[in-house]
């Protein structure tokens, strides 16, 4: 019987961006579990794209969770 164990978080960083993204997320699908995904600041659009996809391949709204923010360091300037 297959259960989810929870959810799955992912801090990815600037160098090959949806590499490292898939890596992470499909594991966690494939588990059954919810992922929340934080995608590098500077690479923020292929986290989204990967997040479009998953919505147009019958993913339901709330299972793949991407956060995007500035650091506050850039946010200042």
């Amino acid at each position: 019987m297959k259960e989810p164990v929870g959810v799955a978080g992912a801090i990815i960083p600037w160098n090959f961006p949806m590499l490292i993204a898939s890596r992470n997320v499909a594991p966690a699908m494939a588990a059954d579990c919810c992922m929340v995904l934080k995608p590098s600041q500077l690479t923020p659009v292929t986290a989204l794209e990967l997040g479009q996809i998953a919505l147009d391949a019958g993913l339901s709204a709330g299972v793949l969770n991407i956060v995007t923010a500035l650091a506050p360091r850039l946010a200042r300037r």
